[in-house]
C-alpha cells in the first residue's frame, strides 16, 4: 500500500460524506486507502460511515480525542508508506494525491509536503505558513485569488497546514506522531517544526489543490491560549520571523497588498479593515505592525 488517508471526523456528517466520495471520485494512480477515525459523533455520521463500509476502515473512539490523539490512532493502525492527513471538511480534486507523493519521492530531503487549499469562492485558504513577529504562525496569501503567482510556485516554508499534509509513515512514527498536549490546534506546526529540526524539508505543493470549507468541527480553536502558550514555550527560540522576508522574496510588494494580509496574525482573524496602501515595505510600516503584535502577545500571556 502506497498511502493511507487518515479523516477524523466529529459531526458534520454531510461534510464526511462529500469529502468521501470526492476521494473515490477522482481516485489516484497509487493504491491508497482510507481510514476514518470518528470521536464519538453525536449526529448522522454512523449512517453516512455505513455507506462507505466496503471502502473505508473505521475507528470509533467512545469520547472525543481530539485531532492529535485521532491522527495518532489512525497512522498505527495505516498501511502505507505514507500517511496523509485530511480534514473532513474538504473536497479533493483529480491529481491531488498523486502529486502529494510525487513531491515526496522525487527529494529524498523532503519530510512534509502540503496542499494549495481553496475556499470554495476559489479564493486561497492555504498556499504556505509563515511567523509574525510574535512567533505565531499564519497562512500567507490568505484570500489571494487561486491563480495568483504568488501561490502557484512549488516551495519551502517553516510549516505548512495540517488540513491535508503528507509524511511518511515511519518517520511520522520517528517523530512520535503529534504531540497531543495541543487541543485542536498548532499541532500541525509542530509537527513540520519537528520534521524541520530532524533534517528535512517541508514543501508546499500548489498542483495538490484541495478545497476546504475550514474550522467547521465543533470547539475548534477553544483551547487557543492554552496552545499558542505551548507553542511559544516550546519553540519560540527557534522559529525564524520570516512573512515580510518571504513577501518580499516573492516581489509581493510590487503589487501593493492590502494592509489586512499584512497584519493577519493567525487563520480567520484580521485586526485590521481591508484598504489598498501604498509603500508597504516602508520600514516605519513594519515597526508600527511589529510594535503591535509584540503587544497583543504581551498582553495574552501574562
Amino acid at each position: 500500500m502506497k498511502v493511507s488517508v487518515i479523516i477524523p471526523v466529529y459531526n458534520n456528517a454531510d461534510l464526511t460524506k462529500e469529502c468521501l466520495a470526492s476521494i473515490f471520485s477522482v481516485g489516484a494512480k497509487y493504491d491508497f486507502e482510507v481510514i476514518v477515525v470518528d470521536n464519538a459523533s453525536s449526529d448522522h455520521t454512523d449512517k453516512v460511515l455505513a455507506e462507505f463500509s466496503d471502502q473505508v476502515s473505521i475507528i470509533k473512539n467512545k469520547e472525543n480525542l481530539g485531532f492529535a490523539k485521532a491522527c495518532n490512532q489512525g497512522a498505527k493502525k495505516a498501511s502505507g508508506q505514507f500517511v496523509i492527513f485530511l480534514n473532513n471538511d474538504t473536497i479533493v480534486t483529480r491529481g491531488w494525491l498523486d502529486e502529494l507523493v510525487f513531491v515526496a519521492e522525487n527529494n529524498a530531503q523532503v519530510g512534509v509536503v502540503g496542499a494549495k487549499l481553496l475556499y470554495p469562492d476559489e479564493t486561497i485558504q492555504h498556499a504556505g505558513v509563515v511567523f509574525a513577529v510574535n512567533f505565531l504562525p499564519y497562512h500567507v496569501y490568505k484570500k489571494e485569488l487561486k491563480d495568483s503567482r504568488f501561490v502557484n510556485r512549488e516551495k519551502e516554508y517553516q510549516a505548512v497546514t495540517g488540513a491535508c499534509l503528507l509524511i511518511e509513515k515511519e518517520f511520522f512514527q520517528k517523530l512520535k506522531g503529534f504531540d497531543e498536549i495541543y487541543q485542536n490546534g498548532l499541532e500541525d506546526v509542530d509537527l513540520c517544526l519537528k520534521v524541520r529540526k530532524n533534517g528535512r524539508k517541508v514543501i508546499y505543493c500548489p498542483k495538490s489543490v484541495v478545497y476546504h470549507y475550514e474550522s467547521m468541527t465543533e470547539g475548534r480553536g477553544g483551547g487557543l491560549a492554552h496552545n499558542e502558550r505551548v507553542f511559544l514555550q516550546k519553540w519560540q527560540k527557534k522559529i525564524e520571523v520570516d512573512d515580510r522576508k518571504q513577501l518580499l522574496k516573492d516581489g509581493y510588494f510590487d503589487d501593493k497588498p492590502t494592509l489586512a494580509t499584512a497584519l493577519e496574525v493567525r487563520d480567520g482573524r484580521i485586526f485590521f479593515l481591508e484598504k489598498k496602501i501604498d509603500l508597504m515595505e516602508n520600514s516605519f510600516f513594519w515597526r508600527v505592525r511589529n510594535f503591535y503584535l509584540k503587544s497583543k502577545s504581551l498582553f495574552r500571556f501574562r
